[in-house]
């Protein structure tokens, strides 16, 4: 038997709403969709920007959360949602979005705002939403240009730049800002690489994290990025470090190490999509080749001894403990983050360190690869030590 929620979504929502009026029941700003089902994973996202409030609101009693977002719907949820009050900009115009359309105000305001592009007034807005495209947007709309443009400019002390990918800075702060949903297993939904097109679902939850973050602590926390700069450090570690750069944004896949999907004939089984979990991400860009593991083809650099795959196994494999003092560019180190212990038995993450305080990782909890903060705070807290792999 169906639960008493489930039973009213059967109902059609104009009668459900005079049924809840007659019993003097307050009324939500619009009741619930019936393919969005209480258990759905984005279900409480949903609730807040397409019932609570008009964000990304539909008529009927329909969301298409499987459906992909448009570049129209992506416009009028963000202005709605964090600049209601804008007015367009009466000089620009799109060659394939009318004045006249009920999107123009929304796609014009954040054209002029900055969170969204129409090169040569080409707005596109049948165009399916990327996670990049998603990323700028929504990052850009909590005010973190700042913060975007000192990642994109990431650099050594001695002024040495990172070559780095235009989309390399949105899509850290969106991992940090935990933006993007991570979802358990492929059968949930497919993660979302940055050139994935964004299902409404997902749409749906990253704005509702976006609206969230507001005035919260992961606003200042995020605006550490702010010159970031990392120690002068060789070539090789430079080379090796802007390889891992290029994977900022993809996702957190359990016991992924290969950056699109793999075959049950590959060395270390079949990976439903290209990702990566901690250590995996770590043999990315650390591990040299192998007999049946070989990413020579799209890395410039050889690589070193790196046969241990899970992050106890590469710090019991440890000779040399590194305090945090002395960690260097492309150490691997290595936490705890349950605050079991001390020992190898106690780790259960890896990252790679940039220098200055910072690692570069895949985490579940950041939905994926991005750079972190680890110099105080709850990381150093749980750091135990670092292993050199590169001499």
């Amino acid at each position: 038997m169906r639960s008493g929620t489930n039973s009213l979504r059967r109902v059609p929502a104009v009668l459900l709403v005079a049924v809840l009026l007659a019993a003097g029941i307050a009324v939500p700003a619009r009741a619930a969709y019936s393919d969005v089902p209480a258990d759905h994973w984005a279900a409480e996202a949903i609730r807040v920007v397409a019932e609570e409030q008009d964000w990304m609101r539909l008529e009927g009693e329909l969301f298409r959360p499987a459906d992909v977002l448009l570049r129209r719907e992506l416009a009028r949820g963000i202005v709605r949602a964090f600049a209601p009050d804008h007015q367009p900009d009466p000089g620009t115009t799109f060659s394939d979005l009318p004045v006249d359309d009920p999107d123009f105000p929304y796609a014009n305001i954040a054209v002029k705002l900055g969170w969204m592009v129409a090169p040569n007034g080409v707005f596109a807005p049948e165009v399916a939403v990327s996670k990049r495209v998603a990323a700028r947007a929504l990052v850009y709309a909590l005010g973190l240009q700042r913060e975007v443009s000192s990642l994109n400019a990431i650099k050594m002390t001695n002024g040495t730049r990172f070559a780095r990918l235009s989309d390399f800075g949105v899509l850290v702060v969106a991992g940090q800002l935990r933006l993007f949903y991570n979802h358990p297993t492929p059968n949930e939904a497919p993660e979302l690489l940055p050139q994935t097109a964004l299902r409404r679902a997902d749409a749906a939850y990253s704005l509702y994290r976006a609206s969230a973050a507001r005035g919260t602590w992961l606003i200042p926390w995020v605006q550490r990025y702010r010159g970031i700069t990392l120690p002068v450090m060789t070539p090789t570690a430079s080379s090796a470090l802007e390889f891992g750069f290029r994977y900022a944004g993809y996702p957190y896949i359990y016991a992924g190490e290969w950056y699109r999907k793999t075959s049950k004939s590959f060395c270390c089984g079949a990976q439903p999509q290209g990702g990566f979990d901690c250590s995996g991400f770590t043999w990315w860009v650390a591990r040299a080749p192998v007999s049946g593991w070989d990413n020579s083809a799209v890395r410039p650099y050889p690589g070193w001894s790196l046969p241990e795959r899970s992050s106890r196994a590469m710090a019991k494999a440890t000779t040399k403990r590194i305090a945090y003092e002395a960690v260097a560019p492309l150490d691997l180190v290595f936490f705890d983050t349950d605050g079991r212990g001390v020992d190898a038995d106690a780790v259960d993450h890896v990252g790679i360190a940039l220098g200055n305080g910072w690692m570069l990782h895949s985490s579940g909890s950041r939905g994926g690869v991005t750079i972190e903060w680890i110099g105080d705070g709850w990381w150093r807290a749980r750091y135990l030590w670092a292993r050199r792999v590169a001499a």
